[in-house]
């Protein structure tokens, strides 16, 4: 008798054991046919990973990023900042991820972490040159009578000095249809991520500019730079190919890359001493391309009260025959009286990395034309050409 209530009792345990676990299974089922309201249930008991699981179940993408958004937002507001930080990253699109991170930095998850920089535009450049300040200049002191505004044949106008750099050459819409040769280019662009060692020699190497952005945006919510892969866009030495996928939204550039290093000017080039692709110049010069009709350059300008000193040197000189041992005495009071020029960067940031090679292209091509740098093989540099005329005197 006790034993058959003995073994009663025990399946009366395991029977009502077998409902409790029957109930609990099915409590998250029920509640998951709603992910929004799953989610915000999780979060209010506090369980982050299981409103994570509640958010990955959602079948929208669009409403997957945004209660992802919602779990790192309350991880963070939690102090729990490297867990937003892994729950932002599994965010798909770029802008919820960025709103995101911003949300967290707003909050003060992450303050102190990202710096105090203000951020750097595309479209935050000087002016351009003043030309119509130089053209007066001229027409007024140069045989005023002789120009075309007052009946003369004599005419001036502006133009792009410096460095100009027009991409509406360059950029061109991709055609609709797929080369087949290509086809094995874009397939193995899927596996963009999984190659080995950046540093190694590549005929072909991909990146995903999808998945770098992700990792750049994570590392710049945490106050952290880029690490040297990223900066170089694993030591690409150019873009050959760019392979869209509709799909997964994924965008992979592939071309030729090697191993880089730093030149004697800090600048990451390869083996050879060429530079390689910069992530920074990407990011500017793209955004000039969609903002600001794709022009941008520089230029270094004399100053209106030096170009007059040097002209009354110059004249003051042509007006005698040069002497032995005087000709660089000539040069040195043009320079001294040309003093120190305004550099103006237009259409790109003149903080950037873009905005200083353009200076310092521009201030080298002047280095060549003056013959105090070396220039290509075959450029002649205008001192070169000035030649003294019979009479001993300086040319005009």
């Amino acid at each position: 008798m006790a034993c058959r209530n003995l073994a009663r009792w025990k399946w009366c345990a395991l029977t009502a054991l077998a409902a409790c676990i029957l109930a609990v299974v099915a409590v998250p089922g029920a509640v998951g046919a709603d992910p929004k309201a799953d989610v915000a249930a999780r979060l209010a008991a506090g369980e982050f990973g299981p409103a994570i699981e509640a958010a990955n179940a959602a079948k929208e993408p669009k409403v997957r990023d945004n209660l992802l958004a919602n779990v790192a937002a309350r991880q963070a507001k939690a102090g729990a900042r490297r867990a937003a930080l892994e729950t932002a990253g599994d965010i798909a699109s770029d802008l919820e991820r960025k709103a995101a991170l911003g949300s967290m930095a707003a909050s003060g998850s992450t303050a102190g972490q990202a710096g105090s920089r203000s951020p750097i535009g595309a479209r935050g450049g000087m002016s351009g040159a003043d030309f119509d300040s130089l053209i007066e200049l001229i027409t007024t002191t140069i045989k005023p009578d002789s120009w075309d505004d007052v009946g003369g044949p004599g005419a001036v106008d502006r133009f792009e000095g410096g460095v100009y750099v027009d991409s509406v050459g360059l950029l061109r819409k991709l055609p609709p249809n797929t080369d087949r040769s290509l086809v094995a280019v874009h397939e193995a662009g899927i596996r963009a991520g999984q190659s080995g060692n950046p540093r190694h020699e590549a005929a072909l190497r991909k990146v995903s500019l999808t998945r770098l952005e992700r990792e750049v945006q994570l590392l710049a919510a945490q106050g952290r730079e880029p690490n040297e892969t990223m900066q170089t866009l694993a030591g690409l030495k150019r873009v050959k190919y760019i392979l869209v996928y509709p799909e997964s939204g994924d965008i992979v550039i592939a071309g030729p890359a090697g191993d880089w290093g730093r030149d004697i000017e800090g600048r990451f080039v390869d083996d050879k001493g060429a530079p390689v692709l910069n992530l920074d110049d990407l990011v500017v010069t793209l955004r000039n391309a969609l903002t600001d009709r794709g022009r941008f350059g520089c230029s270094i300008d004399p100053r209106q009260d030096n170009l007059a000193a040097a002209k009354a040197v110059n004249e003051k000189w042509s007006r005698q025959p040069l002497k032995e041992g005087q000709r660089q005495r000539w040069l040195n009071e043009v320079r001294d009286a040309m003093g120190r020029q305004d550099i103006s960067v237009y259409g790109i940031d003149p903080r950037t990395r873009a905005g200083r090679v353009l200076i310092e292209a521009d201030y080298r091509m002047k280095l060549v034309g003056i013959g105090l740098e070396e220039g290509t093989l075959g450029v002649t540099s205008y001192l070169n050409t000035v030649e003294i005329g019979k009479d001993g005197k300086a040319p005009r």
